[in-house]
C-alpha cells in the first residue's frame, strides 16, 4: 500500500478474513464476479491447482471504461484496453490485489484437486 502511494501513517493493516476453499471433485466449483466490501487488500495463495483446474479472473473496476468500451485488437496481450484478465497459476503462487478489484473463478471441472487460501486486509487508524 505504501509503494502504491497511500499515506499509512497512524494506520495498520488488519487481517480481517482468511479462509480455505476447495472445489468439489465432482466439478462445477466456481465464484461469480464480486469484490469484498470494506477491504483494502485481497489475496489468494494457491495450494492445489494445475492447468486443468479453475483459475482467477479479474475485471476492470472502472464503470466509465466499461460503458464506453471499444473492441480490443488483441485479447491475449494485457494492455490498458483489457477489461478481463487471467493467467495460469501453480501451487505456491500468491496473487495480491486491491480489495475493490472485481474477481471471479472460472468453472472447475473436477479433473484435478483445486484448493486455495483467500484473505482480506483492512487498514485502520490506531
Amino acid at each position: 500500500m505504501n509503494d502504491s502511494g497511500f499515506d499509512l501513517m497512524g494506520q495498520k493493516g488488519l487481517l480481517t478474513e482468511l479462509w480455505v476453499q476447495e472445489f468439489s471433485k465432482l466439478g462445477g466449483g466456481h465464484h461469480s464476479l464480486h469484490a469484498h466490501w470494506n477491504t483494502h487488500v485481497s489475496g489468494f495463495y494457491f495450494l492445489k491447482c494445475s492447468k486443468l483446474t479453475s483459475f482467477p479472473r479479474f475485471q476492470d473496476p472502472r464503470p466509465g471504461a466499461l460503458m464506453t468500451k471499444i473492441v480490443e485488437k488483441d485479447f491475449v496481450t494485457i494492455t490498458p484496453s483489457s477489461s478481463d484478465i487471467n493467467w495460469s497459476i501453480k501451487p505456491g503462487d500468491m496473487i495480491i490485489f486491491p480489495g475493490y478489484l472485481p474477481h471471479q473463478f472460472a468453472v472447475d471441472y473436477g479433473a484435478e484437486p483445486f484448493r486455495f487460501i483467500h484473505w482480506n486486509i483492512q487498514y485502520v487508524k490506531f
